[in-house]
């Protein structure tokens, strides 16, 4: 199993940025961290325990977590890229005074911001602190909203099994009846517990799963033909449409961008 390991640090002030990456699965064991805190994933899968509540994260995706909280995580094959961002309590009292549960948000309701802000922290400018602190901000206002929105049950236990097969089973043929049966209710229960409390559907937290997947392998360097495979998808064709829909570029540009 591989280690979490930290390549790079930013501190500015009331927040404090570690970028942490893994290659291959990891776990780590139950742990606090003392500051209210943002994970954001920029590749591969993370899978949160908080107590009864589990979320799954997949590229751009952000969980804020309130100071003390007790959780592990899971990184899944075929490793994974992000940063933890530990935020003081002043700055936290300003959008979440009185939160006491995770909030988790999709990058598609972030428009992006949060892989704009992955790029912001390679910058090495005089400019780039000050969009930092403006990205993270915004992604602050985004989690107040969304704690407004809020669903007011914590998620049922089944779906937890849904995401897990979701998450061991990407690579192959997986379809909803699958994860229906295999978590022990209907296909329509499924189908509307996504929507409650992933805001998706089956195929695309399936497609999102595999293109998390699959930004970890480009940024190793692996073929293009065989990150297909590897992925779930049909071939190098069906991949490289589904990455342009979810991220609006080809696989072959977003390896550029990242040399």
């Amino acid at each position: 199993m591989a280690a979490l390991q930290t390549v790079h640090r930013i501190e500015l002030g009331d927040i404090s940025i570690r970028e942490v990456e893994a290659r291959g699965s990891i776990h780590v064991d139950e742990h606090e961290h003392r500051s209210a805190s943002l994970t954001i994933v920029r590749s591969g899968s993370i899978t949160d325990r908080t107590g009864d509540a589990v979320e799954t994260l997949q590229s751009g995706d952000v969980l804020f977590l309130p100071a003390g909280t007790m959780h592990e995580n899971t990184i899944a094959e075929p490793g994974g890229h992000g940063v933890v961002i530990e935020l003081a309590e002043g700055l936290v009292s300003l959008f979440l005074p009185h939160r006491r549960g995770s909030i988790r948000l999709r990058n598609d309701e972030l428009r992006g911001t949060p892989l704009e802000l992955m790029q912001q922290l390679s910058t090495n400018d005089a400019v780039a602190p000050l969009l930092i602190r403006a990205l993270i901000t915004e992604i602050l206002a985004h989690t107040t909203r969304a704690a407004a929105g809020a669903p007011g049950e914590p998620p049922p236990a089944w779906l937890s099994r849904v995401t897990g097969a979701i998450d061991a089973g990407y690579a192959g043929t997986l379809t909803l009846a699958d994860v229906a049966s295999g978590a022990g209710v209907s296909c329509v229960r499924v189908r509307h517990a996504l929507r409650t409390w992933y805001g998706r559907t089956f195929a695309e937290l399936l497609r999102e799963r595999r293109i998390s997947a699959a930004l970890a392998l480009l940024e190793a360097g692996v073929p293009l033909r065989a990150i297909a495979i590897e992925c779930g998808f049909y071939d190098q064709s069906h991949f490289t449409r589904a990455f342009e829909a979810v991220r609006g570029i080809s696989p072959h540009k977003y390896r550029s961008r990242m040399r």
